[in-house]
């Protein structure tokens, strides 16, 4: 007797959550995650870029020209983050930590860390990002 119910029950679950028509399953993740944290009164910045190239940040939203996500993703690419260490440097008293994940992979650099070339040349292209708007 109860196998009809149950069975009616489950398949409206099952309708409720599937996705309307013309809706999207999900929406891809970031391409990069840039973070900003400490400094002398506790800074809490940060920014994602999509894949298409949408910003949007504690410094403002906007949108990267073609050629600006080309060379992000460029040096990201470069950068080899599987190889990357996790942690640079050790922190420093009101010194600021940045942080960068790429394909699930985050990176924290602590001010003053010696970082590789690869990851220093993302650091520096983020923060101008961050810094002027794209």
């Amino acid at each position: 007797m109860l196998r009809v119910p149950l069975a009616a029950l489950a398949l409206v679950l099952a309708a409720a959550s599937a996705p309307a028509a013309g809706q999207a399953e999900a929406q891809p993740g970031p391409l990069v995650v840039y973070t900003r944290t400490g400094g002398l009164i506790g800074v809490q910045d940060s920014m994602r870029v999509s894949p298409t190239g949408t910003v949007s940040s504690t410094n403002g939203n906007f949108r990267l020209s073609a050629k600006r996500l080309a060379t992000l993703r460029e040096r990201l690419r470069a950068a080899r983050f599987p190889s990357l260490k996790r942690v640079y440097g050790t922190p420093v008293a009101d010194g600021f930590v940045y942080g960068v994940t790429y394909r699930g992979r985050k990176v924290l650099v602590n001010e003053n860390a010696e970082a590789p070339l690869r990851l220093r040349r993302v650091l520096q292209l983020v923060r101008e990002i961050f810094g002027r708007r794209g």
